[in-house]
């Protein structure tokens, strides 16, 4: 829900944002989960992102990092998977 607001449903890219399929794909500027923790909890003022700090747990964080890194590494696909059989 906050990361969407700028970033877009299911990590898409947009004019708004950095593109986080970039920014966490093979050779991007944010090469580790913990540089990625930082980001969101300090935000970047200067480009216009809010940190997060004390509106996240590190529990959600790590899990938008485990996310987005799956998007750009193409191992999930956008969208929400399909419900399971009642």
């Amino acid at each position: 829900m906050n990361c969407a607001r700028c970033h877009g449903q299911d990590v898409l890219p947009n004019p708004v944002a950095a593109n986080l399929l970039i920014s966490l794909g093979s050779g991007g500027p944010i090469s580790s989960e913990e540089e990625f923790f930082e980001v969101v909890n300090e935000g970047r003022p200067a480009r216009g992102m809010p940190g997060f700090k004390g509106v996240l747990s590190r529990e959600q964080i790590e899990a938008t990092y485990a996310y987005v890194k799956g998007r750009a590494e193409k191992r999930i696909p956008p969208g929400r998977p399909a419900r399971p059989p009642a």
